[in-house]
């Protein structure tokens, strides 16, 4: 939530609901949230373990070995300008029709976000300098 906040502005409404129908226990399974932002832009959040799916952070980014790699896409920002995927990080742009732009663009950007997900000091100051992050529009 904070990186949507940090991309789209602060968050004026806010929609969710939340089940616990499949295993019953007390807290949710299952979530679903629609987001408006204040700068006007919409945000849609699904989030459950009861799906079976290739699609989970774990999944996707091979990062933990208690989970098979697959080569799929967990999260999807899209935008008028463009849309990313992670964690391939590909960015698809409508220059002249629709066109996929492939993942070195957006490596560094990527790598500073990373920065600052895990402390380096780098952190969220350097990215707002970056001229990526001041140019580029999702």
């Amino acid at each position: 939530m904070n990186l949507l906040r940090y991309l789209c502005g602060e968050v004026e409404a806010v929609q969710a609901f939340q089940s616990n129908a499949v295993r019953n226990y007390p807290v949710d399974e299952t979530t679903v949230v629609i987001v408006k932002f204040a700068s006007g832009a919409l945000g849609t959040m699904n989030i459950t373990d009861t799906v079976v799916a290739p699609w989970s952070w774990e999944h996707t980014t091979g990062e933990n070995p208690d989970y098979p790699h697959t080569d799929q896409i967990c999260y999807q920002i899209g935008g008028t300008h463009g849309s990313l995927s992670v964690p391939r990080l590909e960015l698809w742009t409508n220059v002249a029709g629709w066109n996929r732009s492939g993942s070195s663009g957006m490596l560094q950007p990527m790598r500073i976000l990373s920065d600052f997900k895990y402390g380096s000091s780098v952190g969220l100051s350097g990215a707002r300098k970056n001229r990526w992050f001041r140019d580029t529009r999702v």
